[in-house]
């Protein structure tokens, strides 16, 4: 059984499937929690979380931010095997395709390569982001023991770099910093920082910070970086608790619910509005 720290080299398809076994107090297995999990606890809940553990889905779509993250952080693809089919249409592409998800790779067509290779050398060209990813090491998975909630949990650190700063690649639609700031409360990105700057910290690492090096997938691949601030550290280390509780909840107790409160109506402010009037309804 592996114990508490950083593990280097271990393959995605390895760290997705859980770098230990877990148990609840029922037997059922299960995962150390991951951010994918936590943010399912938060947003859904834990009857969702259970489900998707017992249900994974395989992917069907290959996105090209998994070839972004291998050219920018490995200096080369490692799990993305390419094909030169047209398209997946034909029986013989999706066979392929599906026998390459299956073994836990990525597949990818040849013609959508040049887009990947563009985004990564966008990054690689951009003085403060390529300056970040430098002096330390990529993809690092931890398992952590968490004594104050009793729980496993685990990250994968897309860049740790040797001072204790967090360096984490995202691929986006958005092209400015701004618009950005909202794709980090849509996809609960700050729920995620503080999970594993928490990781980082219980490991006895100094934490010196967090920054998304954000590249945009769509031309000219704007690339901007974005330090997650105290005050919004705040936020996400509530979310960060209240996954936690809900996953040892489910550990502890052996029970996974979905919504077992009782719970009151409030309209959205937009349905007080008449439609074609746009005056208050009485």
């Amino acid at each position: 059984m592996r114990e508490p720290g950083l593990y280097y080299g271990i393959p995605n398809v390895e760290y997705h499937r859980g770098l230990i076994e877990v148990h609840d107090m029922n037997g059922l297995a299960i995962k150390p929690l991951s951010s994918t999990g936590a943010k399912t606890l938060v947003r859904d809940s834990p009857a969702d979380y259970l489900w998707q553990l017992e249900n994974p889905v395989s992917k069907t779509a290959f996105s090209t931010g998994t070839a972004v993250h291998e050219l920018v952080l490995e200096g080369q693809l490692q799990s993305v095997e390419i094909f030169e089919f047209p398209n997946w249409m034909s029986k013989a592409a999706k066979e392929a395709k599906a026998e390459c998800l299956a073994r836990g790779g990525n597949p990818m067509l040849e013609r959508d390569l040049v887009d990947a290779y563009a985004i990564a050398e966008a990054v690689k060209n951009h003085q403060l982001a390529s300056s970040l990813i430098t002096d330390g090491n990529p993809e690092v998975s931890a398992l952590v023991w968490d004594p104050e909630y009793k729980v496993w949990f685990q990250v994968r650190f897309d860049w740790l770099r040797n001072d204790g700063l967090i360096v984490d690649l995202k691929t986006s639609r958005v092209s400015n910093p701004s618009d950005f700031n909202r794709e980090i409360a849509t996809y609960y990105y700050h729920l995620q920082a503080s999970l594993y700057m928490r990781a980082a910290e219980l490991l006895g690492i100094p934490v010196q910070g967090w920054r998304w090096v954000v590249v945009c997938s769509e031309k000219p691949h704007n690339v901007f970086v974005v330090e997650y601030t105290e005050i919004d550290r705040l936020t996400g280390d509530q979310r960060m608790h209240t996954a936690l509780t809900k996953y040892a909840d489910g550990v502890h107790q052996g029970v996974w619910p979905a919504h077992p409160d009782l719970y009151f109506s409030e309209l959205p402010a937009y349905a007080t509005y008449d439609g074609e009037e746009g005056e208050v309804v009485i």
